[in-house]
């Protein structure tokens, strides 16, 4: 790009939002044990727990920045995407069981007490089979949109991560770019 291109360049049309940082207010969609700070994300992510990152931005604004290992169902097409949303859980939930009953049948072999690390981090974030589904969008309220929809659709690990990749660039990452 050239000084002269970057000065004609449409922000607003490029990603379809105003160029501010005034966003639109901050919803509540959904009820408060359905949402979770980015601070929550982090730590399954550091705790290597099983769960799924569901971002629900357009493909545009998911190309321009996303958190690895993210999978892409925009809002609008999100109901094509839920039986691939709760498969996915549900392998990530049945491999974590999976590690931590060999991880405690191993810890018993070798005389040790309790449960084993392992075995309660696969207990951690997973209910009835099927592993957290983090979601996020660009401020948090569309995430509380998916996160009803994934609800209503029996996927009941579903939360969303309050404030949306502006809320991790804000909470979490400072580096991570936000538009």
């Amino acid at each position: 790009m050239t000084p002269d291109s970057i000065q004609e360049f449409d922000y607003e049309a490029f990603t379809a939002s105003p160029f501010h940082d005034q966003g639109p207010k901050a919803l509540s969609l959904i009820p408060s044990d359905q949402r979770v700070p980015p601070s929550a994300l982090l730590s399954a992510r550091q705790q290597h727990l099983p769960h799924v990152l569901l971002d629900v931005r357009s493909p545009l604004h998911f190309a321009m920045a996303a958190l690895p290992g993210a999978i892409n169902a925009p809002l609008a097409t999100l109901p094509d995407s839920i039986e691939h949303i709760r498969s996915s859980a549900m392998s990530l939930a049945s491999s974590a069981t999976m590690s931590a009953l060999c991880a405690a049948s191993q810890g018993a072999a070798g005389g040790a007490q309790g449960e084993p690390a392992a075995a309660q981090e696969g207990q951690q974030g997973s209910a009835g089979g099927m592993a957290r589904v983090f979601v996020v969008c660009r401020r948090g309220n569309d995430s509380q949109r998916a996160v009803r929809a994934l609800r209503e659709a029996g996927i009941g690990t579903a939360v969303s991560v309050d404030g949306g990749m502006q809320g991790w660039g804000a909470h979490v990452d400072p580096s991570f770019p936000t538009y």
